[in-house]
């Protein structure tokens, strides 16, 4: 079985260059974004499924959540990877350097490919630095015209947010914002 031959184990936060390299290991993505916040920094994608999901499988579907809006997707953050294509063969693609645009951009193909296209052995994240200050902010209305006027006063603010319109409920229900 392939993936008893991957290397299952995290394997390094780089913090000079901001990447963090994972082996698809079988740790869930709450346990590494835990382990990468302990060194100062942050991985951004947040998806509702982190207390089970690992960051291959996050990777495998372009997993998002809550923080997408401001800080980006999961694709926004993959650098690099090496998979085993179709017939078994290693393929490496991306690097850890700010900029790879030599041949097919095989890393953004794969992100989201949802394991139709091969079997990651390592993938490199791009880290930033952990934010100084996290809020959370709740907010009810009793409409949802009064729902939708406060979310396209936040959108169109400079006040940097990351709000989910997943996050609007019934009407007169609750709208979540992370700030």
């Amino acid at each position: 079985m392939i993936a008893d031959s991957i290397v299952r184990q995290f394997r390094s936060i780089v913090g000079d260059d901001n990447a963090w390299t994972d082996a698809t290991d079988l740790h869930t993505y709450a346990y590494n974004a835990a382990v990468v916040e302990a060194k100062g920094l942050f991985y951004p994608p947040d998806p509702g499924s982190q207390a089970e999901s690992t960051i291959g499988g996050n990777v495998a579907e372009n997993a998002g959540g809550l923080r997408g809006l401001k800080y980006g997707v999961t694709r926004d953050y993959v650098m690099g990877m090496s998979f085993f294509d179709v017939e078994g063969n290693l393929v490496k693609s991306g690097s850890r350097t700010v900029k790879c645009a030599t041949g097919y951009n095989l890393t953004g193909l794969m992100v989201g490919s949802e394991g139709t296209l091969g079997v990651f052995a390592e993938i490199i994240l791009k880290l930033i630095p952990l934010p100084a200050h996290r809020k959370a902010m709740m907010a009810v209305f009793d409409s949802m015209e009064k729902e939708t006027s406060a979310g396209t006063i936040l959108f169109s603010s400079r006040v940097k947010r990351a709000l989910d319109p997943k996050n609007i409920l019934n009407p007169g229900k609750i709208v979540a914002v992370k700030v």
